[in-house]
């Protein structure tokens, strides 16, 4: 009974908060401050040492308004802490480890009335709570301190501050001891009192009893807003589970655009470095896709207007063709039986439903080039996880971007907590929204048609008229700009897209002003794949007649330039219409053959049937349907370095290895070195490699 008087005797209740005087003996001390107190800044970072009796530990803390960030040291282990009252949110992060494989994790927690944020540890307080701010980062208008004389500290001299103050969320009473350098006697750098020692006695109302002292060893009032933002964020890598996204993934993304991506394959074809060049085009419903490795470029084209994919190699002038499957990169499936081209977002995964991402701020991601980055992560089919981060370009030296760039992709295939996760780096360049899609098709097409030729029903033809410039105008100082006219005017009077349209020459004889135009027209292929909206446009024979409809009424005309902008209207020249080269099918409406001679019913232009022998290497249908097949910007990198990833988890679980197979033979090749050799010379496909089935559909592609 008299253990509870004088307990009793020494808790002194004031607006409801229960103060040990034992802590207080003269109860709390209030505003105003003393006027030597130090005014503390609104931002700051310290670093510390905390020390108790038998043990010590280092604690730092940078503290803004609605954000601060505590990072522990203990024996070398990190803890963080991170703070969000903007979101009321709170995030742990530490390392879990495993068979000597360490894993950051994070634990996301909301933050209540009843949720404490003024303590590090039980009744450790936060540094900011011991300056003067509340639980929830807001100056304490309570706390006030009290000038109690000079002193030495580790050599420099120094003024002793007092405080005492009740914390409510741990419902503890704090004296504290402040120790400032003394600008009359020891000027720091900068210029101000800066805080050296805390010494710090607390009591909880259960009677939990702690001392402990902060030594500072390094105390920032305002920092460089950039490092003080950077210490604000969750470190790189590190995804915390139904976080809160603070900031919106990049929107407004253009509906065409073309970009180069560079990864490394560090255990496959001798580290080699896959270097591609993307273009796609939403409007016109096409992507090209130009890859480099090992000395060896190809050029793949996926025409979504026909659902056919081109593969070309510029070195041998063979193209393969087949229709676009799901299992692309750049395909998704509409039904069971049709498919569609990925919108630009899809293509940068970044409207996928099953992959939530979360803004963790702003890094250094190239030389004097910062980024906004977001982390996001998926459950593969697989049961492992699949980790998206991404760089976007925000900044570069100082001055704000216009439009954000996508600059780098990490992905990162978490198999199990006791395996350390395999990261792929994706760098991009040259990244350029809005380009000239027609001149970065070019011939492509065409080249293609020409390989693959008439007999396997992939016809064009040759065509050349005559432009009249009988003014002499200097026209063919701008080239290509009257090529670019000539094409964009072809294929709107002509009513075909422009893809059909290319290998545009102009010439001229030096006695004569006429100008000559040919070019190449290419004709329907003769099968179409399973795309969702098929666009079937006229057959070449039509577009022939018609052309040679407009150019005999005068009305076929260019709008070009010439001398720094000034424009002159140029028209082709009636009955110039040519056609040099026209490959058709067997059987044509309103046609007959004479001699190999193909006479239009109307009489405009006899065309001569021209048969080319092309030695080509055709593969149709499935046989190329494995993973070159739909490779497109993050379709192909993405869709390597996951398969990368998994391979290597798969090899690190059950150290089983890739199977690879060849077209001239079924078995499975172990060498890497004559893999890289034999891919090279296309005679190697490779899977996805995300799970078996794909594996056992690829070995049966092979008779």
């Amino acid at each position: 009974m008299h253990y509870i008087n004088v307990l009793f005797l020494l808790l002194h209740v004031i607006n409801g908060q229960q103060i040990d005087l034992n802590i207080c003996p003269s109860g709390l001390i209030t505003q105003p401050n003393d006027p030597k107190w130090p005014p503390i800044p609104t931002t700051f970072e310290i670093f510390s040492e905390l020390t108790f009796v038998d043990q010590s530990l280092e604690i730092s803390q940078t503290f803004t308004s609605n954000r601060d960030a505590v990072y522990v040291t203990i024996a070398g282990t990190q803890f963080q802490h991170y703070y969000d009252f903007r979101t009321n949110e709170y995030l742990a992060i530490g390392s879990f480890v495993l068979n000597n494989v360490s894993t950051p994790v994070c634990a996301r927690y909301i933050i209540t009335n009843q949720f404490t944020t003024s303590n590090v540890s039980r009744s450790v307080l936060k540094p900011s709570i011991l300056l003067g701010y509340s639980s929830n980062n807001l100056l304490n208008n309570v706390f006030g301190a009290r000038y109690r004389g000079e002193t030495i500290i580790r050599g420099i001299p120094a003024s002793i501050f007092e405080s005492c103050f009740y914390v409510t969320d741990i419902q503890a009473t704090v004296n504290a001891i402040y120790y400032f350098n003394n600008p009359e006697k020891f000027l720091a750098s900068s210029h101000q009192p800066e805080l050296l020692k805390v010494d710090v006695r607390s009591r909880t109302l259960s009677g939990e009893e702690q001392s402990y002292s902060y030594n500072i060893f390094r105390y920032v009032p305002y920092p460089n807003k950039n490092e003080q933002i950077q210490s604000l964020e969750t470190p790189t890598g590190v995804y915390c589970p139904n976080r809160t996204n603070t900031k919106a993934l990049p929107e407004h993304l253009p509906s065409r655009l073309s970009i180069n991506a560079e990864i490394s394959l560090p255990r496959l074809y001798n580290s080699s470095l896959l270097t591609t060049f993307e273009l796609i085009d939403e409007q016109l419903q096409f992507v090209r896709l130009d890859v480099y490795i090992n000395n060896v470029d190809f050029r793949e084209i996926h025409d979504y207007s026909t659902g056919l994919s081109y593969r070309y190699l510029p070195q041998t002038q063979q193209c393969s063709v087949s229709e676009i499957s799901e299992s692309s990169g750049d395909a998704t499936l509409v039904d069971q039986t049709h498919i569609r081209m990925k919108s630009v977002y899809e293509f940068f995964q970044l409207a996928d439903n099953h992959t939530q991402f979360q803004y963790i701020g702003v890094r250094w991601c190239r030389d004097r080039v910062r980024c906004h980055v977001w982390i996001g992560q998926k459950q593969a089919e697989n049961k492992q996880i699949e980790q998206y981060e991404w760089y976007w370009a925000m900044e570069f030296n100082g001055q704000q971007l216009s439009e954000m760039i996508p600059v780098k992709l990490l992905i990162t295939v978490i198999s199990t907590p006791s395996t350390v996760p395999n990261t792929q780096e994706i760098n991009f360049y040259n990244y350029l929204s809005h380009p000239m899609t027609i001149v970065a098709i070019d011939s492509t097409l065409a080249d293609c048609y020409r390989a693959l030729g008439p007999t396997n029903g992939f016809n064009y033809a040759i065509l050349r008229f005559t432009i009249d410039n009988v003014q002499k105008y200097p026209v063919h100082k701008n080239i290509l700009y009257l090529k670019y006219t000539i094409l964009m005017e072809l294929a709107f009077d002509l009513q075909v897209r422009s893809v059909r349209l290319s290998n545009i020459v102009i010439d001229h004889e030096n006695d004569k002003n006429d100008l000559y135009v040919t070019f190449t027209l290419l004709d329907n292929p003769p099968f179409y794949g399973p795309v969702e909206q098929l666009h079937v446009e006229q057959a070449s024979l039509s577009i022939i007649k018609h052309l040679e409809m407009i150019i005999n009424l005068n009305v076929l005309k260019f709008r070009t330039r010439y001398d720094q902008g000034r424009e002159v209207v140029l028209r082709a020249k009636p009955n110039s219409l040519k056609t040099l080269i026209f490959y058709t099918f067997p059987a044509v409406n309103n046609t007959h053959y004479i001699n190999q001679t193909v006479v239009v019913h109307n009489n405009y232009t006899q065309i001569s049937v021209q048969i080319k022998d092309i030695t080509v290497t055709r593969h149709t249908g499935d046989r190329i349907a494995a993973l070159w097949t739909g490779f497109i910007l993050l379709g192909v990198v993405i869709t390597i370095s996951i398969g990368i990833l998994l391979v290597m988890v798969k090899e690190r679980r059950a150290n089983i290895k890739r199977l690879i197979f060849c077209k001239s033979n079924k078995t499975p090749k172990w060498d890497l070195g004559e893999t890289a050799r034999l891919w090279s010379a296309g005679q190697v496909m490779l899977p996805s490699l995300t799970n078996e089935a794909s594996l056992r559909s690829v070995e049966s592609l092979f008779p």
